[in-house]
């Protein structure tokens, strides 16, 4: 699906992986450093720790698929390069999150758009192979493509020539044309879901990604979701996606425009500092024409007319068929004389990806499926139980297994989770950074968390499905080392959630935090230094422990720093909030009233609160930081009739010395009727 040499970057304040470019985190929005070489440096230390907690490197997925290295991760999943252990060909498999696939109402509405997905066959489109549940995760898996994707390219170029842009856009037309078609939405387009490939026939050849995949936590009506969550990449959102309107294909005309914007001019047409105001941007302010907005690139008037129609805030205004888009393109092209070409592939063209027969196609999946079919009844029904055998015990084996004792020091080799200690409730463990494993890894310590009822009522069943608990768990200093903390849930390859708030001799802490999975692991390491040996430390001792309570749901709980993630804000019940480390950011969405509200966040000591708003009926959106430290920010809402959701984010400027984990950080968020 996507390729081992996509460049990549990763959040400092969440850890979530993309590709580079970025000017603030998709998941988060934290502002994001653009040089290309700082976000290399960044993505570096967090390719190297993704595989070093990954516990699903070299597993077996459903008796077929070897797990070899992390590709990258998306809200959905992450995706691993994989090889096929009958065929002996490489492939990709997208594995849902854990908490994701832990939900039977998102795993019905996976498998219900893999299939509609699965049977799109446009050259343009990612194939789709197999899908499935097997050992509780859920996988999708598809074709390996040896490419980079779009973001990439924008940003090793600044941007593309508008010729270059139409040949790749008319073939994302092509392929979600198909789609349209058939009833499915992409509703996430965006250059990083577009990869760039080089045939044997032909140069940037272009393959779309993950169709249908923002649809599973959408409901049936809409893009919102009970909760009144976004879904889909700020910079690419149709206004209607965004108001949570009754939305159709045409959303996905408004993304491929803003993505030619981005290829052509080397930003996207709204940009700011907070993915909340990107939303009201999209919502209320005009679009700056391309040419005016690059006017020192040659951009032709027929591309600021394309990109300007697709780009048309009313979608009766806009193209209203892909295929309309795509004749636009094709035009252009004719008349520059690049008549021929991607843009002219047909649905039945078969171009060769394959290097060398390493990748597997279509037709090898499909041979080895009617082999499997040609085998007797009675072999069929052996492999079905062997299989349902091998899953069951895979899940046995993992929850008996023989588990590492509770102990009040660490028992090396813990570095990797096959050595992980256990790290107990109540139970501080002390430990040492020791000697580096090689002059540019130093040591680190992997912890496992366990949340299920480690005893069954007998040996034949499984234990006990994990109860939700929100955990502290704190780190105490070490005289001469920047320390992190990386939480990562089991058979996941990204963390949750990395912390880093601290300095060289301070301590770390994460707060808070709502675990819903079995088992988790906990990782603390040397924050790494470019140019310097890690350190070494033999003698001083750093103490983690961990504590579970029971979900008070009064109380703010990580994580929720995306607008997906949202806790909901209803009027006489005030919400307890916790600024639980540095850029961290807590996200509440209010009931909308018909009466005039006042939302009031109380004052931190010590810290500078700003409050983001985004009020999706009026399109309005506010950045509100009007009081200084030790105080607190209010906005009224006025009345309204509609049904969306208005959304804040809480965040903190740190003054000083200050720490955004010391328990005065606590704050109280309120929804009133406004006096």
């Amino acid at each position: 699906m996507v390729s081992s040499t996509q460049a990549l970057t990763s959040c400092p304040a969440c850890g979530i992986a993309f590709p580079l470019g970025a000017r603030f985190c998709p998941a988060c929005g934290t502002a994001i450093d653009a040089t290309p070489a700082a976000q290399r440096v960044a993505v570096s230390v967090q390719q190297t720790l993704a595989s070093a907690v990954d516990p699903l490197i070299g597993k077996v997925v459903a008796d077929r698929y070897r797990i070899l290295a992390i590709l990258g991760r998306g809200g959905m999943g992450v995706v691993y390069r994989a090889e096929h252990v009958h065929i002996g060909k490489l492939m990709a498999i997208k594995l849902l999150s854990g908490s994701l696939a832990n939900d039977p109402q998102v795993l019905r509405r996976f498998q219900r758009e893999a299939r509609a997905v699965s049977k799109l066959n446009h050259p343009n489109t990612v194939q789709i192979f197999d899908f499935g549940e097997s050992d509780h995760l859920a996988f999708l898996v598809m074709e390996y493509l040896p490419g980079r994707d779009l973001a990439t390219l924008i940003a090793e170029q600044t941007a593309l020539p508008f010729e270059r842009v139409a040949q790749i856009a008319a073939q994302i037309a092509a392929s979600v044309d198909e789609a349209h078609k058939v009833g499915v939405i992409h509703r996430d387009i965006k250059p990083e879901n577009v990869m760039i490939v080089d045939t044997r026939e032909q140069h940037d050849f272009v393959k779309v990604l993950d169709f249908g995949i923002a649809k599973l936590r959408d409901t049936e009506e809409n893009m919102a979701t009970q909760k009144g969550h976004l879904i889909g990449t700020p910079h690419y959102m149709a206004p209607e996606q965004i108001r949570a309107d009754g939305i159709d294909h045409r959303v996905d005309i408004y993304a491929l425009g803003a993505l030619m914007y981005k290829a052509v001019t080397g930003d996207t047409p709204f940009t700011a500092d907070n993915p909340l105001e990107v939303l009201g941007k999209h919502l209320n302010e005009p679009l700056v024409p391309v040419r005016r907005r690059a006017p020192e690139r040659d951009i032709p008037e027929e591309a600021e007319r394309i990109i300007g129609k697709a780009l048309q805030k009313d979608p009766a205004r806009r193209y209203q068929t892909m295929a309309a888009l795509r004749q636009d393109l094709q035009s252009f092209l004719r008349s520059t004389g690049l008549a021929s070409g991607a843009f002219e592939v047909e649905p039945e063209q078969v171009l060769g990806l394959g290097t060398a027969g390493e990748l597997a196609t279509r037709g090898d999946v499909d041979g080895y499926e009617r082999g499997l079919l040609r085998a007797s009844r009675l072999g069929k029904a052996l492999g079905a139980l062997a299989l349902v055998a091998a899953g069951y015990g895979a899940v046995y084996l993992w929850r008996s297994e023989a588990r590492p004792s509770v102990a009040d020091t660490e028992s090396e080799p813990n570095d990797e989770p096959a050595g992980a200690n256990l790290l107990a409730p109540g139970q501080p463990i002390k430990a040492l950074i020791g000697k580096r494993k090689s002059p540019g890894e130093g040591d680190a310590d992997v912890y496992r968390i366990e949340l299920v009822d480690t005893r069954s009522s007998s040996a034949s069943e499984p234990t006990t499905e994990a109860t939700p608990r929100v955990a502290d768990i704190a780190l105490s200093a070490l005289p001469n080392m920047d320390l992190a903390l990386d939480l990562v849930e089991h058979g996941s390859a990204q963390p949750l959630l990395t912390v880093n708030s601290g300095k060289v001799g301070e301590p770390e802490r994460i707060p808070n935090v709502l675990l819903r999975g079995d088992a988790y692991y906990l990782r603390v390491r040397e924050v790494a230094v470019s140019g310097r040996y890690p350190t070494e430390n033999v003698s001083d001792q750093y103490t983690v422990s961990l504590s579970l309570a029971a979900h008070d749901p009064t109380r703010e709980s990580e994580l929720n720093d995306a607008l997906e993630l949202a806790e909901q804000l209803r009027p006489g019940t005030p919400r307890h909030g916790l600024i639980g480390w540095s850029d961290d950011r807590d996200v509440y969405c209010a009931e909308p009233s018909t009466a005039p509200q006042t939302v009031t966040v109380s004052a931190v000591a010590e810290l500078d609160l700003v409050l983001t708003y985004l009020d999706r009926n009026t399109s309005a959106g506010q950045r509100i930081d009007h009081q200084g430290p030790g105080k607190g920010e209010q906005i009224e809402l006025p009345a309204s009739a509609g049904a969306r959701a208005s959304c804040f984010t809480v965040s903190a400027r740190e003054n000083g010395e200050a720490k955004l984990f010391a328990p005065s950080s606590s704050y109280q968020i309120a929804l009133a009727p406004a006096s």
